[in-house]
Parts: C-alpha cells; sequence; structure tokens
C-alpha cells in the first residue's frame, strides 16, 4: 500500500491504529490522500472497515503528542457520530469541545432540556421531529429544501418545527433559539453511546 509520492512522509502502527505524518496541510489535498490509501487497503482487504481521523496541521516536531490527542478526539467523534468519511479535528466545531467531556451535568442538562422531550416523542412515534430539525438545520433553515429533502409537504414541515416548539418552547424563527437547538442536537449525536 502506497500513498502517491512524497505525500505520507511517515507511518507507523499501534495496536490498531496506524498513525501517518503528511506535509500536505489543504483539507482536499489530504481528502483525495485519504481516498487513495482507502482504495489501497479495500483492495486488499475488502472486509476492513477504516476510519480516518485527521488532527490539526503542526509545524513543530514537539507539537507531535497534542496532534496525536486531536486526531484521537477526531477519532473519537467519528465513531460517536457514526460517520465513515474521514473526520477533521478542525471541522469537528463545537463537538471537539464535547467529546472529552460529554460526562458534564451540566452539558446533560442542556442537552436534555432540548433534546428530552423529543425522544419522548420520538419514542411513542416514529422519529419525524428528530429528523425534520436536523434535515432543517442541514438545509440551512431553509424550509423548502427541508421539506424536499424529507420528500414531505411544506405544510408538512411546518407542522413538524410548530410541534418542535411545543414541546420544547423553542422558536426556530429565533437565531438565539436556532443556535441552541441545533447546538443541542449536534451534543445528543456526540454523546450517544456506541452501537
Amino acid at each position: 500500500m502506497h500513498a502517491p509520492r512524497g505525500q505520507l512522509e511517515l507511518a507507523a502502527q499501534r495496536g490498531d491504529w496506524i498513525v501517518g505524518l503528511t506535509g500536505l496541510t489543504d483539507a482536499g489535498e489530504v481528502r483525495a490522500m485519504l481516498g487513495v490509501l482507502s482504495t489501497a487497503v479495500t483492495g486488499r482487504w475488502p472486509g476492513l472497515r477504516l476510519r480516518w481521523a485527521v488532527s490539526t496541521s503542526g509545524h513543530d516536531v514537539l507539537e507531535l503528542p497534542r496532534a496525536l490527542n486531536k486526531a484521537r478526539a477526531a477519532m473519537d467523534a467519528a465513531r460517536r457520530l457514526g460517520t465513515t468519511e474521514a473526520c477533521f479535528y478542525d471541522e469537528l466545531g463545537v463537538v471537539r469541545l464535547l467529546v472529552g467531556g460529554h460526562e458534564d451535568p451540566d452539558l446533560r442538562e442542556f442537552v436534555a432540556a432540548v433534546t428530552a422531550p423529543l425522544l419522548d416523542y420520538y419514542a411513542s412515534h416514529d422519529g419525524a421531529l428528530l429528523a425534520t430539525l436536523r434535515v432543517f438545520f442541514q438545509a440551512e433553515c431553509s424550509q423548502r429544501a427541508a421539506a424536499e429533502r424529507l420528500f414531505i409537504h411544506h405544510k408538512t414541515l411546518r407542522y413538524r418545527l410548530e410541534q418542535i416548539r411545543s414541546l420544547t418552547g423553542l422558536d426556530l424563527s429565533k437565531h438565539s433559539d436556532r443556535v441552541r437547538a441545533d447546538l443541542a442536537l449536534q451534543l445528543l449525536e456526540a454523546t450517544r453511546s456506541e452501537s
């Protein structure tokens, strides 16, 4: 298995981790290199499950332990979020603050205040409200785009958003409430136990 020439400078194996160093700093170039590596690995070992985690770039050898910790945090986030795509520490946003601190009682209380009513509803219904909320945020809070992605009528989407408001007390037309709901949902996804 070989990365494109000059991209992977050093690699070492420890347990089920392979740690590599590259001179690449552009996320697109790193993704392309990981794509080449994934193709090579799965071509050789088709049943092997891979997860890629990428730390922030550094320029000093003394930063390597910190970079490894950031890669581990990104790996933990990828595992918790169930993603199979490369997880870049720099792209985790607020989730990176939470990966290590999900046991904090204030954090759990914050998440529960928003998500507990939706999870209770989820348990007794079809789970549409949590999915609707996630897609609404993925669609940059565009009701039309969210309805299209969910394959529902825009009035159905409005009804679901009203149900979310009535269950949580959050008005998703207000920026502060949208931020609170989006953050709580990301925290919920990041802190769920492994499946």
